[in-house]
């Protein structure tokens, strides 16, 4: 069944993206979560900073505020950063 868009969620995703996109709250957080959703594969900060132009400062908070609220979480895998270092690749909860 299709739902509406609410914005932060395509028509085509799943009532349940449309509900928590809908419950995430704040211009970043909601960025951030976007991003993330939108990789199949997830996203490390890196990635979410370059997607999103959040300065790295602003950005990590918000992904924070979304793993503590049980909207993303670790997905074990590591990808490496462009300095070469390993880095958490992130992923919808």
């Amino acid at each position: 069944m299709n739902q509406p868009t609410t914005g932060l969620a395509r028509h085509d995703h799943p009532d349940t993206s449309h509900a928590a996109a809908a419950s995430v709250s704040g211009k970043n957080r909601q960025r951030v979560f976007l991003v993330v959703q939108a990789r199949v594969l997830g996203a490390t900060d890196e990635e979410i900073q370059v997607a999103t132009g959040i300065n790295p400062n602003s950005q990590r908070p918000r992904r924070v505020e979304l793993v503590d609220r049980g909207y993303i979480k670790d997905s074990g895998r590591r990808r490496k950063t462009r300095s070469g270092r390993s880095a958490i690749v992130w992923v919808l909860a």
